[in-house]
């Protein structure tokens, strides 16, 4: 797992050998649990044309970014001090989701 750390942006990225059909049907499944890493629309459009592509097959690269761009004094304070909370979250939706993908 890479973990890119930088002020602005958390990240999580894994290599799963699942093609990117089977992850997105994890992914965007209606199965137990919550799901809540894919309901925001872009997500949803970007699935579908990724599966009216075809998708791309093989061996699927799974990422996830948190970008925090505030404005002004206080904002820079909070993109601070919001790191360590922020990291952690990326953490462990990036982890909930490879554990889903490992009971598919």
């Amino acid at each position: 797992m890479d973990r890119g750390l930088k002020i602005h942006r958390s990240t999580r990225t894994s290599t799963v050998d699942r093609g990117a059909d089977e992850v997105w049907s994890v992914m965007a499944g209606g199965g137990p649990g919550s799901h809540w890493y894919v309901d925001a629309l872009p997500f949803v459009v970007r699935g579908g044309i990724d599966r009216a592509l075809g998708g791309a097959g093989g061996r699927c690269t799974v990422s996830r970014s948190v970008s925090f761009e505030p404005d002004g004094l206080l904002g820079q304070l909070h993109l601070v001090a919001d790191l360590p909370f922020r990291e952690v979250v990326v953490g462990l939706a990036h982890r909930r989701l490879l554990a889903d993908l490992d009971a598919a």
